[in-house]
Protein backbone atom coordinates (compact mmCIF):
# COMPACT_ATOMS: atom_id res chain seq x y z
CA UNK A 1 0.00 0.00 0.00
CA UNK A 2 2.21 2.69 -1.38
CA UNK A 3 5.46 1.11 -0.24
CA UNK A 4 7.90 0.98 -3.30
CA UNK A 5 9.62 -2.38 -4.05
CA UNK A 6 13.14 -2.46 -3.29
CA UNK A 7 15.58 -5.65 -4.39
CA UNK A 8 18.85 -5.71 -3.11
CA UNK A 9 21.59 -4.94 -5.04
CA UNK A 10 23.86 -7.12 -5.61
CA UNK A 11 27.93 -6.58 -6.06
CA UNK A 12 30.78 -8.80 -6.56
CA UNK A 13 33.64 -8.93 -4.36
CA UNK A 14 35.84 -7.94 -6.72
CA UNK A 15 33.69 -4.77 -7.54
CA UNK A 16 33.63 -4.13 -4.00
CA UNK A 17 37.18 -3.75 -3.24
CA UNK A 18 37.97 -1.52 -6.28
CA UNK A 19 38.45 2.21 -5.15
CA UNK A 20 36.08 4.83 -5.97
CA UNK A 21 38.21 6.06 -8.89
CA UNK A 22 37.73 2.73 -10.87
CA UNK A 23 33.79 3.04 -9.71
CA UNK A 24 33.88 0.58 -7.24
CA UNK A 25 33.05 0.77 -3.48
CA UNK A 26 36.33 1.39 -2.06
CA UNK A 27 35.97 -1.04 0.84
CA UNK A 28 38.81 -3.05 1.73
CA UNK A 29 39.06 -6.49 1.18
CA UNK A 30 39.22 -8.29 4.36
CA UNK A 31 41.22 -11.48 3.02
CA UNK A 32 43.95 -9.42 2.53
CA UNK A 33 44.53 -7.02 5.64
CA UNK A 34 43.87 -10.06 7.56
CA UNK A 35 46.86 -12.11 5.68
CA UNK A 36 48.64 -8.52 6.50
CA UNK A 37 48.10 -8.38 10.23
CA UNK A 38 48.90 -11.82 10.52
CA UNK A 39 52.25 -11.52 8.36
CA UNK A 40 52.97 -8.57 10.67
CA UNK A 41 52.60 -10.31 13.87
CA UNK A 42 54.51 -12.96 13.21
CA UNK A 43 57.57 -10.50 12.06
CA UNK A 44 57.51 -8.60 15.32
CA UNK A 45 57.13 -12.61 17.23
CA UNK A 46 60.03 -13.69 15.43
CA UNK A 47 62.40 -9.78 15.18
CA UNK A 48 61.56 -8.81 18.92
CA UNK A 49 63.65 -10.10 21.98
CA UNK A 50 60.85 -8.54 24.44
CA UNK A 51 57.01 -7.44 24.25
CA UNK A 52 53.93 -8.05 26.12
CA UNK A 53 52.40 -10.07 22.81
CA UNK A 54 55.23 -12.56 22.58
CA UNK A 55 55.17 -13.38 26.32
CA UNK A 56 51.49 -13.94 25.95
CA UNK A 57 51.82 -15.98 23.04
CA UNK A 58 54.63 -18.09 24.45
CA UNK A 59 53.39 -18.20 27.91
CA UNK A 60 50.11 -19.86 26.33
CA UNK A 61 51.86 -21.70 23.32
CA UNK A 62 55.18 -22.71 24.85
CA UNK A 63 54.73 -26.26 24.45
CA UNK A 64 54.13 -25.99 21.06
CA UNK A 65 57.30 -23.44 20.37
CA UNK A 66 59.52 -26.17 22.06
Amino acid sequence: MGKEHRSISWVSQENLCKSLEVSGLGIKDIRKLNRALVAKWKWRLLSEEKGMWKDILLSKYRADFD
